[in-house]
């Protein structure tokens, strides 16, 4: 599927530019890019923090590859759906959905965008593209989990309609965790 996706940074309407975005389900075949968009989406966050937490930073590139190929190769459709943002031929973010069905949930796992392409409307379309499949899906209702103090997350979640759930978790040497949730409505 590809969004286009308006980009107007100066919010100047003169100088809107339209930016494609192809949003597709990622395959085994991924798995190297995968890894590179997580570790530097993650770098940068910690980078940018100041955390001590080191992982997914401590793990050698190619043990991340293999863990994308593992994922992708023998998760059950049923359970997990990855997918990938393209700009120009090039992955630039993608996100993990897992499913609960007895819960009749669907958690985002991940939805991790590139640096240099964040504030262009990638997770923006990332995030419509989810929410349409838990919605074909017949979920009720999308958790993420962000760190407490990660505001851009927090910002970008709640202006797309999610609200803290008051649950939240602490892994030692991780900052605190807060979850967020959106209920789906069918179509």
């Amino acid at each position: 599927m590809v969004y286009n996706a308006s980009m107007n940074q100066n919010n100047d309407s003169e100088h809107t530019a339209v930016i494609a975005v192809a949003i597709s389900q990622s395959s085994p075949k991924s798995a190297a890019t995968l890894a590179a968009v997580h570790d530097q989406s993650w770098s940068e966050y910690f980078l940018r923090t100041g955390h001590p937490y080191e992982a997914p930073t401590n793990i050698a590139l190619p043990d991340r590859e293999h863990y994308w190929q593992q994922q992708l190769l023998l998760a059950e459709p049923r359970d997990l759906a990855v997918f990938q943002a393209e700009r120009e031929n090039f992955v630039v973010g993608f996100s993990v959905l897992k499913k609960q069905r007895s819960d009749n949930l669907a958690h985002i796992e991940l939805l991790c965008v590139m640096p240099e392409h964040r504030r262009k409307h990638i997770g923006s379309s990332l995030l419509k593209h989810s929410i349409d499949y838990v919605r074909d899906h017949g979920f009720s209702k999308i958790l993420v989990w962000t760190m407490e103090d990660d505001n851009n997350s927090i910002q970008f979640f709640e202006s797309s309609g999610f609200r803290l759930d008051g649950a939240y978790r602490k892994y030692p040497s991780v900052p605190k965790q807060v979850r967020y949730a959106i209920a789906i409505t069918p179509w």
